[in-house]
């Protein structure tokens, strides 16, 4: 096969002008682009600097043999050769025996010039080593040992290489749907009036102009409509009340201190939100005060725009979208229910990749080969950090964050199935596993 450094020319222009033979077909690129099953591979196959050529035999051998439940992970180059030493893949030459074809969670899948594709099981591969790209080249190689003798060997450029062995749980965007993750009863197309409204932006002058921005900012996005300003007659600097929150705004050269947040908790300590609005940031100390006395800190930009820092912050503008009602308040319920979700997985199933101890990952053993676990693990640990990391309500449309959410639902909901264990789950898989503290009952 011609190779792009040959030709001075990239894959998809050799393409165009027909070193390949034939042209890559329009029945291939919408059966790959609208199946929910290798859509998001194949726009991820199609921006990368590999353009194999493929049949719609090709394509329709893969798109048979795909495992239920299943999806495609990655299309790439592969071939079967007794002998790392029968190719060179240094100046992005790739053999000619490498075919496109696909890798899903448990097989992978080689169209055939039969009727149908060869499938290999995962399990009868085990990665060995690779090669991955150099500077001067793009094209890398992995070898997987085959257990009847010869080895696989899949070529991928450097940003997708590792993903034949390690999986796309942290990469994936688009996940067919699953029993197991409830589909949201909404499809967050429609945005209310305000969905995307903020509060009027007012320049940031001097410190009036700060408590105006945190008070609308509180009556606003917060849905605490009551919030007003105390007008400097209040007790320990209280600068903005409602029935149910107080909030102090500090506008200084220098980050709040934690004596200043510590203050702010000890007034009016019966109410159930205290708040912070600093226009300088906060120091470490304070932002560990706040985490640890339940105070929900903002910082107020030049420009107004307020932005939350940490859980309380979060929580309150989460509530804020519920007390508000519409469309919001049914993302905000989505969010909070997927957040739950996967939380009480990462409980129940994480291992060692997700930040859960060894009672947890001595268990996971028992659900099957050490791959196998580790592939699943990081579909749970690419939903963690979806959650963790998700756009906020408000700022983008709804469709944008039920989206993200629900491929975060999916990723955590497909670890489990590929584990075979429930979703979310009702106890640690490695409580079994612990051992029972012996008492006097054990003895009388």
């Amino acid at each position: 096969m011609l190779s792009a450094a040959k030709a001075g020319l990239r894959p998809h222009e050799l393409e165009r002008r027909g070193y390949y033979g034939f042209d890559l077909g329009n029945k291939v690129k919408q059966s790959f682009a609208t199946d929910p099953r290798t859509m998001w591979a194949w726009a991820d196959y199609s921006d990368s600097p590999m353009d194999l050529p493929v049949s719609d035999v090709a394509a329709r051998q893969i798109l048979e043999a795909i495992p239920a439940g299943e999806h495609v992970e990655i299309f790439g180059a592969v071939m079967i050769s007794p002998d790392w030493n029968s190719f060179d893949v240094r100046g992005n030459n790739l053999p000619a025996k490498a075919v496109f074809s696909a890798r899903t969670f448990s097989v992978w899948i080689i169209p055939s010039a039969g009727d149908r594709a060869t499938v290999i099981p995962a399990t009868e591969t085990r990665w060995s080593s690779g090669v991955g790209p150099s500077s001067a080249y793009w094209l890398g190689v992995s070898e997987f040992r085959l257990s009847d003798g010869p080895s696989l060997y899949a070529f991928a450029d450097e940003r997708r290489i590792e993903r034949f062995h390690e999986g796309a749980g942290r990469e994936v965007l688009r996940i067919p749907d699953i029993p197991l993750a409830p589909m949201p009863n909404f499809d967050g197309s429609q945005n209310s009036s305000d969905a995307l409204s903020s509060p009027s932006r007012r320049i940031l002058g001097d410190w009036r102009s700060a408590e105006d921005i945190a008070a609308e900012h509180m009556r606003t996005t917060l849905a605490l409509f009551d919030a007003r300003l105390t007008g400097g007659v209040s007790d320990r600097g209280v600068d903005v009340e409602h029935p149910e929150a107080v909030a102090q705004v500090k506008m200084q050269a220098t980050p709040v201190g934690s004596p200043q947040v510590r203050q702010l908790r000890g007034a009016r300590p019966h109410l159930d939100f205290h708040l912070f609005y600093s226009t300088s940031g906060y120091t470490r100390a304070a932002l560990q005060e706040a985490a640890d006395s339940g105070v929900a800190l903002f910082t107020i930009g030049e420009d107004g725009n307020v932005q939350g820092l940490g859980e309380w912050a979060e929580s309150l503008v989460m509530d804020g979208h519920r007390r508000r009602g519409g469309n919001e308040a049914m993302v905000a319920r989505y969010v909070t229910e997927v957040t739950d979700r996967i939380t009480q997985a990462r409980e129940n199933y994480g291992g060692w990749r997700t930040g859960i101890g060894f009672v947890n990952h001595e268990a996971l053993k028992n659900l099957g080969p050490h791959d196998v676990i580790d592939r699943a693990q990081l579909y749970l640990e690419g939903a963690i950090e979806a959650a963790e990391e998700g756009p906020r309500i408000g700022t983008v449309s709804n469709r944008v964050v039920v989206s993200h959410y629900r491929n975060a639902d999916l990723r955590a909901a497909f670890c489990c199935s590929m584990l075979g264990v429930p979703y979310p789950g009702e106890t640690p898989i490695g409580e079994k596993f612990k051992r029972k503290k012996l008492s006097a009952a054990d003895f009388y």
